[in-house]
């Protein structure tokens, strides 16, 4: 008989019967189920495919915003003069204008990739999806086709931009390179700065953490940007960690001025001052009033001070006239 088998038999004679039940219970399952290890390892593979779409190349060429708006601002000037050949453009300079489409343009090919779902929406039903994450946003769409952040300030006299910023998304090569440009165009300016002169045009999802990453990676502000050396703390003098008699050494100095009450309406309010003495051993402190910054009137103070502790055989201050004129 194994082991096994004399403590089954062990339990069904002398055990109490709720042991016995589960001991039998036990027995039968071991007995009359086998496993194979096929059946013990299986396992269920769940494989979950997540598409993200790739930013167009033309994102790609240019690591900076001017760069990348006269590229785009001569691409639709070629379109125009092709299609309209009696009156065509050929101006060597870029315009103002050609730079604001060539913006719009590019601003419209990023949210056509990134927010496609929610154009579809905005276009069908004038809203987004309640699942939406620019539901917070009350995002509309403009005259151009452009997803704004719809906000609270349509009645303000603000420009169109501020007060209703057009949206871009967080993980873009299209964001980074405007973080960039509002960065240099406000010389360097940190997080804060940065953000808040580029939510005057634009919105981007996540901003503080946008323009965190985009900031990391500046050379300039790292380099302009050094750790402080740390001064190693000094050691406190004797008098301050050894034991002594109270306000047997001292510190003094003074605080206010203090307006008192004048004697009548029409009297200017005196001035007045308060001598405070510091006992260096236990930081107790002596408060006297003194009427001026007179040496003649720290020396009452001091005495009133001496006739309450006694005579101190160190007296420490900033070397004030009054101080030491006395």
């Amino acid at each position: 008989m194994s082991v096994e088998d004399f403590l089954q038999s062990l339990l069904w004679k002398c055990g109490p019967p709720w042991l016995q039940s589960s001991a039998e219970i036990c027995h039968s399952n071991t007995r009359d189920v086998n496993f194979t290890d096929e059946e013990l390892e299986t396992r269920k593979l769940v494989h979950t495919a997540i598409v993200v779409p790739e930013p167009n190349a033309l994102f790609m060429m240019r690591s900076s915003l001017e760069p990348l708006l006269r590229i785009v601002a001569y691409c639709i000037r070629f379109t125009r003069n092709c299609r309209n050949v009696k009156s065509r453009n050929r101006s060597p300079f870029i315009t103002v204008e050609e730079f604001s489409t060539a913006k719009l343009a590019l601003v419209k090919l990023v949210q056509t990739e990134c927010f496609e779902n929610d154009l579809k929406h905005l276009h069908k039903h004038g809203h987004v999806h309640k699942r939406s994450t620019l539901r917070l946003l009350r995002p509309f769409l403009d005259k151009a086709g452009i997803i704004r952040v719809g906000g609270r300030l349509s009645y303000s006299a603000q420009e169109f931009t501020t007060k209703h910023p057009t949206i871009l998304p967080s993980v873009h090569p299209f964001t980074r390179i405007l973080v960039d440009y509002f960065h240099r165009q406000t010389v360097h300016g940190g997080r804060q700065l940065t953000l808040v002169v580029m939510r005057q045009e634009f919105w981007p999802i996540h901003g503080k953490r946008v323009v965190n990453t985009v900031l990391q990676k500046c050379h300039r502000c790292f380099r302009c940007n050094p750790i402080p050396i740390q001064q190693p703390t000094g050691q406190l003098p004797c008098p301050r960690v050894r034991p002594s008699r109270p306000f047997s050494i001292v510190g003094v100095d003074y605080c206010g001025p203090f307006y008192l009450k004048p004697p009548h309406r029409r009297a200017a309010a005196p001035k007045a001052y308060i001598a405070v003495f510091v006992c260096f051993a236990t930081k107790a402190m002596h408060l006297e009033i003194v009427s001026d910054l007179s040496t003649v009137g720290f020396m009452s103070a001091f005495r009133r001070f001496i006739g309450y502790h006694g005579v101190p055989s160190e007296v420490h201050s900033d070397n004030a006239k009054n101080f030491a004129g006395a």
